[in-house]
């Protein structure tokens, strides 16, 4: 029993891409896949921030926002993941 993370925030079809590619590369059936979905705050921000036209530095302050909004929010996605898991193996 693995546990694999992903983070695609609102990108929909770029998660089904993913996890078809997934499951191609591990060779398993999708009833093997269970996906739990995470939200994170700050997450609207970066909804924000992904509009902003790339000339007035929507880009940079995109990547910047991410990684700090990331690095705050680790420990909370760390722990729903774990509890997710844990719930999964009772």
């Amino acid at each position: 029993n693995q546990v694999y993370t992903m983070g695609v925030g609102r990108e929909l079809k770029v998660a089904h891409r993913a996890i078809g590619q997934f499951i191609e590369l591990l060779g398993c059936s999708s009833k093997d896949l269970i996906v739990h979905p995470i939200s994170v705050k700050g997450q609207t921000l970066l909804l924000l921030l992904k509009i902003l036209p790339e000339a007035f530095g929507g880009k940079i302050f995109n990547t910047f926002i991410s990684n700090l909004v990331i690095r705050k929010q680790f420990s909370n996605i760390s722990k729903d993941i774990n509890g997710f898991k844990e719930k999964l193996l009772q």
